[in-house]
């Protein structure tokens, strides 16, 4: 197996026991037993596959069927947080970035305007 495919399925494999992990937490503070040991025997099976890998092991048909899934696992944690971040650019664009300007722009030499603007925009 190539180097480089054997450090990403080191990484995928680290990934997926952490997105497990918060799962776990996520369980923990909802009181889910089910839901906690669950995630807490996927974090370990991560972690094994992890340590395993990381020590030149190489990955059976299970392992790979392991990494497939921490694929999809991490590919959908990643669409949510690209989706995360692009509802803050456009907030930023959209609301932040022209309030902020407008200020600057129509009260750079009228001081007297800024205060006002400035509650008119943002409370």
């Amino acid at each position: 197996m190539k180097k480089e495919y054997q450090n990403l399925f080191i990484e995928m494999a680290l990934s997926a026991a952490t997105l497990a992990e918060r799962v776990m937490d996520y369980d923990k503070k909802k009181n889910d037993d089910k839901g906690y040991k669950v995630a807490e025997s996927m974090r370990d099976d991560y972690m094994e596959l992890h340590d395993r890998l990381k020590d030149g092991g190489t990955p059976t048909y299970n392992d790979y069927t392991k990494l497939l899934a921490a694929s999809y696992m991490i590919t959908n944690n990643l669409q949510d947080q690209v989706t995360m971040y692009q509802k803050a650019i456009n907030g930023y664009k959209t609301d932040t970035i022209p309030k902020l300007s407008r200020i600057i722009d129509e009260t750079k030499d009228k001081p007297e305007e800024f205060e006002k603007l400035v509650h008119q925009l943002f409370d």
